[in-house]
């Protein structure tokens, strides 16, 4: 049983509060009578900073107004807003037009499918600013993504599901998958079945794009996982546990889930029930001819990526993720790498990969070959050293010998490469072995309009197997063109720095770039 998959992705089992507007347009009427309109305004008001306007009661009662609790249950919002009024006086005027703009901000996002896990922010502040988004790029007003990670693994999931079923043909149809994404639990087996009928004869497509949300490992036999029940002291997990793999109909996703619902906490190492399970659960694998492999699959070869499997979106990666870094790394290794780590849905996941990997460092200078990417001291590179230098020097020499670039997911036909910008093919080589990397987000992808314009004049379409649209492959390989999206453009690798040499004595260093110190040192700048 795959117990030790879910030790990371079963942290992140909650039940939701679901948030409804449904019932708005009453309370609109009610709230603008009383002095309180809920105008859909643009500008986006924390409810902080209304309460910062005033002081007393009416600020204790301000700062008790949740606004994801006002939305999600109208008895409530009607209760709450009668207590600001009885505290607050109607003379307050830039208070109450704060509290205006700010609950029209609650009104203007409503069909936002985020709205649904905003009770998952660890803070007051956080909660708030997700009650008064309209789109995941608002959440980070309030909420960090390295601090709200269930929040926005949440949130992932609702705008996959929206997408998803928004597809839907039947109204039944639509209705089942909405269910599957109403909590951020396995979907039960009523629930299975319900989609399975209502949207497998014409709305297949909707199968197959929430297949991920929707597959479960079916047991085979959880009877002998009996004595990790006694390793837990509260009464109500033990019973449950027992009862649980006793039945043995529910898979092994339906009974994690129950386990957590009584009482038995999310799967952690050090708890004695979760461990016995884990243990109980782990495949050996037996050694060829030493003892190496086993020891690496029992210690595991690369555990400082688990915490990358967080940031996986669907549940198979994650779940692939923590078996490869734990501990079956030799079996594992290639296959997670070509169905998780090479698809543009799982960038995240990959990029937290490569910066344990090959961490962005400040500067690159000494490289002959690709000289152009010389004396930038102030931008960041994943890789600039000697080794990638020759590296980029081999590619460009293949390239041009087999007519043909081998990238991650593809292999790309070419045409004659000095016919097609020898220069171009020799800053794209250097580009994927020094790996340059942008400021905020440490991305390393090419921009865009570089893709279209290099793909489109360079590569052989008649050779192209299987055949792929220049579009197709530019989503593979570059972000999407957008206010937030970052890449690195192909064309200022194409001529030398512009920063003028300097005087050795004056020029930036950074001594500890490329870990010069032994694996048991720390470099430190004195």
């Amino acid at each position: 049983m795959n117990w030790r998959y879910r030790l990371i992705g079963g942290m992140l089992v909650v039940l939701l509060l679901v948030v409804d507007f449904s019932c708005g347009s009453s309370e609109l009427e009610d709230s603008e009578q009383d002095g309180v309109t809920w105008a859909g305004l643009n500008n986006a008001t924390d409810i902080f900073t209304c309460c910062s306007d005033v002081d007393g009661s009416c600020k204790v009662a301000c700062e008790s107004l949740s606004l994801v609790k006002l939305g999600a249950d109208s008895n409530a919002k009607g209760w709450k807003l009668h207590d600001l009024r009885s505290n607050c006086a109607p003379t307050l005027t830039p208070f109450w037009d704060c509290i205006n703009t700010t609950l029209g901000s609650v009104q203007r996002g409503i069909n936002w499918p985020g709205r649904l896990c905003c009770s998952l922010g660890m803070s007051p502040r956080c909660q708030n600013a997700c009650a008064i988004a309209a789109n995941q790029t608002e959440l980070t007003v309030g909420c960090r993504h390295s601090d709200e990670q269930r929040l926005y693994g949440c949130v992932q999931r609702q705008e996959v599901g929206d997408s998803c079923c928004a597809t839907a043909r039947t109204s039944e149809c639509l209705q089942a998958c909405k269910d599957i994404f109403r909590t951020n639990q396995t979907p039960n087996r009523q629930q299975r079945d319900l989609l399975q009928s209502t949207c497998s004869n014409n709305n297949s497509n909707i199968l197959l794009c929430i297949k991920e949300y929707i597959e479960v490992t079916e047991n085979t036999n959880l009877k002998h996982y009996l004595p990790c029940c006694d390793h837990t002291p509260n009464t109500e997990c033990r019973k449950a546990c027992r009862d649980t793999l006793q039945d043995g109909s529910f898979t092994e996703e339906e009974t994690l889930d129950i386990l957590q619902n009584s009482g038995c906490g999310v799967p952690l190492p050090h708890d004695p029930l979760w461990k016995c399970f884990f243990s109980s659960g782990k495949k050996r694998v037996a050694p060829v001819n030493s003892n190496e492999i086993s020891r690496i699959n029992q210690v595991g070869m690369d555990s400082a990526k688990l915490h990358c499997c967080l940031k996986a979106n669907s549940t198979r990666c994650r779940r692939f993720c923590i078996a490869t870094y734990s501990n079956e790394w030799t079996t594992n290794l290639a296959e997670f790498e070509f169905s998780c780590l090479f698809t543009n849905e799982e960038y995240g996941l990959k990029q937290c990969v490569d910066e344990v990997d090959e961490p962005c460092e400040l500067g690159c200078d000494g490289l002959s070959y690709c000289s152009n990417f010389n004396n930038r001291p102030t931008e960041l590179f994943r890789s600039c050293r000697s080794q990638s230098d020759n590296a980029a020097r081999s590619d460009v020499e293949q390239w041009r010998e087999q007519q043909l670039v081998n990238l991650p997911g593809v292999n790309l036909p070419i045409r004659n490469i000095s016919e097609c910008s020898i220069e171009t093919w020799k800053s794209i080589a250097c580009l994927l072995q020094v790996k340059p990397c942008t400021r905020n987000f440490h991305t390393n992808q090419i921009c865009r309009d570089d893709c279209y314009e290099v793909l489109g004049n360079c590569v052989d379409w008649n050779r192209m197997v299987p055949k792929q649209s220049l579009a197709s492959l530019c989503q593979m390989f570059s972000p999407e063109d957008s206010s937030e999206a970052e890449c690195v453009s192909l064309k200022r690798f194409l001529v030398p720095s512009d920063i003028p040499h300097r005087n050795s004595d004056l020029a930036l260093v950074s001594p500890c770039r490329g870990n010069p110190c032994g694996s048991n040192q720390i470099c430190v700048v004195k």
